[in-house]
């Protein structure tokens, strides 16, 4: 995926400059299946600013999974928050924490859209900690509670998307307002995924 959007980069600067324009104020952001934690970036930060990118996506151990995990803890969790402050940027400016649409929950239950709520907070404050540009939602839906269905005694069914979009929305919305106090800044998306922003 990283050679896929660094490709597209070149080839979009390449046009505006046979047309004679200016290139527009774009940013390359490593994205991949390589989605490193912050321990790692911690430990290889160096290394990693010698690649042509602008920013990376990290993805933070079970928090990220904002729709999966009821209660996000353990040392794992509290190894990459411990670590987010000690990265040493220096040419990437641009960098993200990731949150994913793979589900567990139930969409028409407030309970669940309880905790989701705590953990989009949690992904804000890692942004925070880290000194991120903002947070990134990944919409590719995994799992087995995706917005079109919703759980019965027999499993997960298809439920119609119009009857989901209004409580996706509502979620998406109380999302952005209670992520702000953790971290009054942008939303961004990957190209691959859905818009999500919020102006700082």
């Amino acid at each position: 995926m990283s050679r896929t959007l660094a490709i597209a980069a070149i080839l979009a600067l390449a046009a505006c400059a046979l047309a004679g324009a200016d290139p527009p104020a774009k940013k390359l952001i490593e994205y991949g299946w390589d989605v490193p934690g912050p321990v790692y970036v911690a430990q290889h930060i160096r290394q990693m600013e010698q690649r042509p990118f602008d920013g990376l996506i990290m993805r933070v151990p079970k928090i990220g999974q904002i729709f999966a995990e009821r209660n996000p803890t353990g040392p794992e969790v509290d190894a990459a928050l411990a670590a987010l402050p000690r990265i040493r940027w220096q040419r990437f400016t641009d960098n993200f924490i990731c949150m994913y649409a793979a589900s567990q929950m139930d969409w028409f239950s407030d309970a669940d859209w309880e905790w989701v709520l705590r953990n989009v907070t949690l992904c804000a404050r890692a942004a925070r900690l880290g000194r991120c540009k903002g947070v990134t939602f990944d919409a590719e839906p995994y799992g087995t509670r995706t917005p079109g269905s919703t759980p019965s005694s027999r499993g997960p069914r298809r439920s119609p998307l119009p009857s989901t979009r209004p409580r996706c929305g509502g979620g998406g919305r109380s999302s952005c307002r209670r992520s702000r106090p953790s971290f009054p800044g942008r939303w961004c998306t990957p190209s691959s995924c859905s818009a999500c922003s919020t102006a700082g």
